[in-house]
């Protein structure tokens, strides 16, 4: 393990044994690759590392041992391997062989803005040379043996008294030379010092909370000094039993009470001086007496009655708080509830005993007229099958329909109403009526019981039906049109339709047709295609012939022609000078483009063809990286065609940005003591980052943050953003931090633009809603020396030297 600090001075330990132990055999796989053979890595020109870590000739060991390095270290260009690379080989500015200084790498830095004053390669404060690079003086607060010190207080000046709060102390004189043994004031010590903030001294460090029994107030000071307090204390009658003083009860007062307030049955009181404690009785509602003005009545308990006593018509009861007179009804007989409760079977709403069921309902149940039994009765009703005079019936046919007809197959017949108050006359349905009755089997029902064989002529489809209404019929009939000839109807031919034609079908040159009403043979003649007239429908054109075109004459930019079969009207081009195709003795064709004399934007150079066709002209064109800025396909050309800086390869303004990054947290039930993530800025070395419980201790180097099972996902998130900030404040890390509770992650930002941020972040937290997202988005700052830049924010040397255009990225 070896320590070095960052520019800050802030002390960080970074095991490099281990990892290189780790990392040996893929880093000397890295080594081989850049090897020609296995000999060849072992030349005595080979640098073997402190690591163990063999570099090849050509090569060399990084600063921490762990990576081969070109030796072109020194030539401003970023390499592989390299972390920094400011054109020079010194080891007294911000970049030491091609890795950022930092403070404990054995150099000096004299270059802003992390000026060192010394740089003796360890972490030690005791030796002349402080681990923040600042020379150990007197009054800095490290002891520096090896320079003569004895002691040192952090300060140049010879104390003659302890700082206040410590009786005794050990503190050190102006020259750091003789420790001196000291006295000094405290609160506690019996006297009011003024000179630092004492007000009162009762000579200890206790703040009481009460006067001693029996003294109403008293003054007594506070146990840091500060403060005066009024304070009183315990007596008979503030509400407390002061046992320790012969208090046996307190109820609040000095007054001996004789008996407990309203509504409470029993209680105990306290005498007047606090020495008896006294069993007492009260009055309340539900003990037979009326106590006003609290009580209206009492009738002797708490119960609010809803009903008097079964049989009692109207009563007056009490409450239950005896506030309120309360007039009611009881149950009886005949009020057509049951109340079983008081021997009811049943109650029909009066106190008659019924010997049947009133008219319309066939049975019922009512009830005796003391309401103890239940009667089971029948009654008179319409569809009994008897007339019921008195009831008002005039008929009765043993049901309560009202029918609307008689039965399928009669023609006539008499029913009755369905309330039996009306004889109904009535007709029924029956095959050859004309309507078709599908209840009672028909099928269909032509007016007539004849079961037809044809339609009449002329008709060339009909439905007729079967003699019994049983069966639809589906027939057809003689008709002009028809194709067959009916001499009987007196058709003299018959072509299929009834339509006269003027001539023969499309195609057809003779024929012989009939007339629309089949009495007459006609003799015709008909179109084709290719007798140079329009027939249309079909045709729609007629170039008078039969053959289909491909193209038109050469120089014949569009034509329209007819296909073979004069269906199709052919809109067809020719082969001309300007259609993109090199065709009848032509030496090129670019289409649209001949005769142009500029290549298209992003082609350097091209030939194009000349506006005749005959021959191919060498021209150029603009394009990204030609250090001129072409409108509309380019907003800025810093010469140098790559994607660096604030313009992209493809010539598109970029503004400069930090690289940003989130961590998404979790809460501490979800965590282990030991995992970390870790965050590099590519200046400083790595920071690791260890969740550990407050009390624990974390691994040599890593930064700690503190959790509890308990701590909640905002807690977590705080503590991660608070040790990284004062890993920041320290300058250990150029990368910002801040929690934000509503995505609950927290917000990364480097410090400095460009895509040196751009950094990957590590983890080895095994929850998996835990995660990181590298720091990425910046922008900016990475064109190496001597590239094209526009401005200074191009460069990783933050200097664009403008003097020529484009510019050039220059120390």
């Amino acid at each position: 393990m070896t320590s070095i600090s960052n520019r800050s001075g802030d002390v960080v330990r970074v095991i490099l044994a281990p990892l290189a132990a780790a990392r040996r055999l893929p880093l000397l796989g890295l080594c081989l690759s850049l090897c020609l053979s296995w000999a060849s890595c072992f030349q005595p020109e080979s640098q073997i590392c402190p690591s163990g870590l063999v570099c090849p000739p050509g090569t060399r060991c990084s600063l921490n041992g762990t990576l081969c390095l070109r030796d072109n270290c020194g030539n401003g260009v970023l390499d592989q391997g390299e972390q920094c690379d400011d054109g020079n080989t010194l080891d007294t500015d911000n970049c030491v062989n091609c890795l950022p200084a930092y403070c404990g790498d054995g150099h000096v830095d004299g270059q802003a803005p992390f000026i060192e004053e010394c740089d003796d390669g360890n972490s030690n404060n005791d030796d002349g040379c402080l681990n923040t690079c600042r020379a150990n003086v007197c009054g800095d607060g490290y002891v520096n043996t090896a320079g003569g010190e004895a002691c040192d207080d952090a300060n140049e000046v010879t104390e003659t008294a302890c700082p206040y709060g410590g009786a005794s102390c050990s503190l050190c004189n102006s020259d750091c030379t003789q420790v001196i043994a000291l006295t000094g004031s405290y609160c506690g010590d019996g006297q009011v010092d003024l000179a630092n903030g004492e007000v009162c001294d009762d000579n200890n460090t206790v703040t009481e909370t009460a006067c001693p029994y029996g003294t109403a107030s008293c003054t007594l000071c506070r146990a840091d000094c500060k403060e005066d307090l009024d304070l009183t204390g315990p007596s008979c009658g503030d509400g407390r039993i002061d046992s320790a003083e012969g208090e046996v009860c307190d109820d609040g007062n000095t007054d001996t009470e004789t008996a407990c307030p309203y509504g409470t049955a029993s209680c105990t009181g306290c005498s007047a001086d606090c020495r008896e404690s006294l069993a007492l009785t009260g009055p309340r509602c539900g003990d037979g007496r009326v106590d006003g003005p609290e009580e209206a009545c009492d009738d002797g308990n708490t119960v609010t009655e809803a009903a008097c006593p079964y049989g009692t018509p109207y009563c007056a009861q009490c409450s239950a708080d005896c506030t309120q007179v309360l007039v009611l009804v009881g149950p009886l007989c005949g009020d057509g509830r049951i109340d079983v409760a008081d021997g009811e079977a049943c109650d029909d709403g009066n106190t008659v005993t019924e010997a049947a069921c009133p008219y319309g309902g066939a049975s019922c149940s009512l009830c005796s007229a003391d309401c103890r039994q239940a009667l089971a009765l029948a009654g008179a009703y319409c569809g009994d099958g008897r007339i019921d005079r008195a009831d008002g019936e005039v008929c009765d046919d043993g049901n309560t329909f009202t029918e609307t007809s008689c039965p399928y197959g009669t023609a006539s017949c008499t029913f009755c109403s369905g309330d039996c108050r009306q004889d109904l006359a009535l007709i029924g349905p029956r095959c050859g009526d004309g309507q078709i009755n599908v209840a009672n089997g028909e099928v269909c029902d032509d007016g007539n019981t004849v079961t037809e064989t044809a339609c009449p002529y002329g008709t060339q489809s009909c439905s007729l039906c079967s003699a019994d209404c049983r069966l639809a019929l589906a027939l057809t009939g003689p008709r002009c049109g028809d194709g067959r000839i009916d001499a009987a109807d007196g058709e003299a031919c018959d072509d299929g339709n009834t339509v006269t034609e003027t001539a023969c079908p499309y195609g057809t040159a003779s024929c012989s047709l009939c007339s629309a009403d089949c009495r007459q043979a006609l003799a015709l003649t008909g179109p084709r295609c290719g007798d140079n007239r329009v027939d249309g429908p079909p045709e729609v054109c007629d170039d008078g012939n039969t053959t289909t075109e491909t193209a038109c004459t050469y120089g014949t930019t569009s034509c329209a022609l007819c296909s073979d079969d004069c269906t199709r009207l052919l809109v067809l081009a020719g082969p001309y000078c300007g259609d993109g195709r090199v065709t009848n003795g032509e030496a090129c064709d670019d289409g649209a483009g001949n005769g142009q004399t500029v290549c298209a934007y992003g082609t350097p150079s091209c030939l194009l063809c000349n506006a005749g066709c005959s021959q191919r002209v060498p021209s150029i064109g603009a394009f990204c990286g030609d250090g001129a800025i072409d409108a509309p396909e380019e907003t800025c050309d810093n010469g140098n065609g790559v994607a660096c800086g604030t313009c992209s390869a493809a010539c598109r303004q970029l503004t400069p940005a930090h690289a940003t990054g989130t961590i998404v947290g979790v809460d501490g039930s979800a965590l282990r003591s030991g995992e970390t993530f870790t965050i590099t800025d590519g200046f400083n070395p790595p920071a690791v980052f260890e969740f550990h419980p407050p009390s624990g201790t974390v691994g040599p180097g890593h930064v700690p943050v503190d959790f509890t099972p308990g701590s909640s996902v905002d807690d977590v998130g705080l503590a991660m953003a608070d040790a990284i900030t004062n890993l920041n404040v320290g300058r250990q890390l150029l990368v910002t931090a801040q929690y934000d509770p509503a995505l609950q992650a927290v917000l990364l930002t480097h410090e400095m633009e460009g895509s040196i941020g751009n950094r990957p972040l590590y983890e080895t937290v095994q929850a998996a809603a835990f995660r990181v997202n590298g720091l990425s988005g910046g922008v900016g700052h990475d064109c190496p020396l001597g590239a094209g830049c526009s401005q200074n924010s191009d460069c990783r040397t933050n200097r664009c030297d403008t003097s020529t255009v484009p510019g050039t990225c220059s120390f």
